[in-house]
């Protein structure tokens, strides 16, 4: 717990350096998603709007989200310069220098999209076949209640697996070396885990999944917050871990 206590302590001193400059270049990712949206809400009020749905706010939701990204993204290299103390740069120099890495950057995250459903499969066909059970007997309340059962299970195993994926799959990434692949990437996320990976990941997974159970839009300015913090965080821990394997 002294390693995560430290850990905690730095990433306060790393949020109060940072986290002025990531709302600020958050502001223009989140301002276009909401005007895409806007379009949404008009086309249930008129079809007409429709159009506008595939011509304006799918583009503006897809800048939205990989900008917002990138930016985030870029905290991995803010928190391992400010881990070595190497330099005093700034996010927006961190986006612009790695600007060229994106492409590779992008092909990664939907590498991750398709692994996490590959992964979460198991739980997708035992709640596929529930409604298949709702459709060809509906009476039979003993054998749903088992399906449910089961299904939840297997929910949980799922999560469990992917917690350490989801958790660190950014900073895999980024420390990957470069005769490494993104299965490698992959692979590194439980190859380092340790007693305090494991606490760090299994801790985030509860902050961040309980706002939205409350609310959707109050999950997202949470994490909005947050997020300086456990990029930092993730990033310190696997900094070491990647030193100590060495």
């Amino acid at each position: 717990m002294s390693k995560i206590n430290k850990y905690l302590k730095l990433s306060k001193e790393f949020a109060k350096k940072y986290i002025k400059e990531y709302f600020i270049l958050m502001l223009k990712p989140i301002i276009i998603g909401l005007l895409g949206g806007v379009f949404v809400e008009l086309s249930l009020k008129n079809p007409f709007f429709i159009i506008f749905v595939f011509l304006i706010t799918f583009p503006c939701i897809f800048y939205s989200f990989w900008k917002g990204f990138v930016v985030t993204y870029a905290l991995n290299y803010a928190a391992c310069d400010f881990y070595k103390n190497e330099s005093d740069y700034s996010l927006l120099n961190f986006i612009e220098e790695n600007k060229t890495k994106e492409k590779n950057l992008a092909l990664y995250v939907s590498f991750c999209a398709i692994v996490s459903i590959i992964l979460f499969l198991p739980t997708i066909l035992s709640s596929t076949s529930i409604l298949g059970a709702l459709f060809t007997n509906p009476a039979g309340i003993i054998a749903m209640t088992n399906k449910f059962i089961s299904t939840f299970i297997i929910f949980l195993i799922n999560c469990v697996v992917l917690i350490p994926f989801v958790n660190f799959m950014t900073q895999a990434y980024f420390f990957k070396k470069d005769d490494e692949n993104f299965t490698d990437a992959f692979i590194n996320c439980y190859k380092y885990l340790d007693k305090e990976g494991i606490i760090i990941a299994l801790i985030i997974c509860i902050i961040t999944s309980l706002p939205g159970l409350l609310n959707p839009i109050l999950q997202g300015i949470i994490m909005l917050i947050l997020n300086v913090y456990i990029f930092s965080i993730n990033t310190f821990w696997f900094y070491d871990r990647i030193n100590e394997k060495k």
